[in-house]
């Protein structure tokens, strides 16, 4: 399996273990994802935007993994960073 290949499957893996992969997000093909580390509350700055709510996930779980060490995820946060990502144009 090639790295990035793996990268994607630990990624997916991470949010699917969370049942993260279930939540409603807007899947209006005309308008892209975005997310913001910043307005999910820390003071970070990190920013992404995405096609679709597998693409913007697995980003966010990547960097959360990797810019902020996370391996577990409450309930709450999870409300929250679905409540965070915006539907843009």
């Amino acid at each position: 399996m090639s790295a990035g290949k793996f990268l994607r499957k630990k990624y997916l893996d991470f949010w699917a273990s969370f049942s993260i992969m279930d939540v409603e997000i807007s899947e209006d093909r005309h308008m892209a994802k975005l997310f913001s580390c910043r307005d999910f509350g820390g003071e970070c700055n990190w920013k992404c935007r995405a096609k679709t709510k597998e693409e913007i996930l697995m980003k966010i779980a990547k960097h959360g993994i990797v810019k902020h060490n996370m391996r577990e995820m409450s309930e709450t946060m999870k409300e929250k960073i679905m409540a965070t990502i915006r539907d843009v144009k």
